[in-house]
């Protein structure tokens, strides 16, 4: 503890007694500056809220489905439902929707 409060009182000491740079950041580059950072601070947040996100949207559809799940299982391993072009709806109602 007493090394790390000489580090900061050292770091403190140097940012004190420096001088300014007398350097110019034009608009322009500035502005790009900018709007790249927030680019990425906004492509970071948003990768690291997809993924605590994502449990959570797979907890709703499993609680959705719940008293679906096995009925769709079931009916996805015949042979029937696996086929192109086969359906088990209604085929009047088929007919109505596709017009």
């Amino acid at each position: 503890m007493k090394d790390m409060a000489r580090k900061l009182a050292v770091v403190i000491v140097a940012l004190g007694i420096s001088q300014s740079a007398m350097a110019y950041v034009g608009p322009g580059a500035g502005l790009s500056l900018l709007g790249a950072l927030w680019g990425l601070l906004v492509a970071v947040g948003t990768a690291l809220l997809f993924i605590v996100l994502w449990p959570v949207r797979r907890l709703r559809r499993r609680l959705k489905n719940k008293g679906d799940g096995e009925a769709k299982v079931s009916e996805g391993s015949s042979e029937e439902s696996s086929q192109p072009g086969t359906s088990e709806r209604d085929p009047v109602e088929t007919e109505q929707h596709g017009k």
